[in-house]
């Protein structure tokens, strides 16, 4: 399978695209996010970038609740699935462009894109899990994820409690929930 990552300088290059688009729909998400869901976060924007944000997989909007938490535009890391959504993966590639984990590979690839990303001076967010919670409990985190972020730096972990029961893997649609982030205690570095 080819390379679905793009180049960092070209990410960053589309950089100033991706915070203007980010600053445009942040308002507006928040405002759903307290609405719909009930979602309660500490505020991260005070914690200096770059770092690697490491969180739990609850639900598909996981995405957007960090980002509202953060503050700020950063990268996230996905995996080759979301490359195949149609319409919204050209969205997603244009105005967030993730950073592409293809499963079942060692991910050399898209740890170096990590890594230069950080070293540029923006913030990425990995979901360590690789895929959302199938009971509401956090999965086993891959070994291989310490060593990144042992190599990355700045680590802040942030753990999502209670989004689990508004959008299940069984469920269809999204429930109203309150799920809470909060940053792990003592554990960034």
């Amino acid at each position: 399978m080819a390379d679905l990552n793009r180049p960092t300088d070209e990410r960053l290059a589309e950089r100033p695209r991706h915070v203007r688009f980010w600053r445009l729909v942040r308002r507006p998400g928040t405002w759903w996010a307290k609405r719909k869901v009930r979602l309660t976060w500490d505020d991260l924007s005070d914690v200096p970038a770059p770092y690697l944000l490491v969180c739990n997989h609850t639900t598909n909007l996981d995405p957007v609740f960090v980002g509202i938490a953060m503050g700020r535009q950063a990268y996230y890391v996905a995996t080759e699935n979301v490359l195949h959504k149609g319409f919204a993966s050209k969205l997603l590639m244009r105005y967030f462009c993730p950073i592409i984990h293809q499963k079942g590979r060692m991910g050399l690839r898209s740890a170096k894109e990590i890594q230069q990303t950080l070293k540029a001076g923006v913030s990425v967010v990995l979901f360590a899990e690789g895929s959302r919670t199938f009971n509401g409990r956090t999965l086993p985190i891959p070994p291989v994820t310490a060593k990144l972020a042992r190599k990355a730096g700045r680590v802040v972990c942030v753990r999502m409690e209670g989004g689990y029961l508004t959008q299940p893997r069984w469920a269809t649609t999204m429930r109203r929930g309150r799920p809470p982030l909060r940053r792990a205690p003592g554990v960034e570095s």
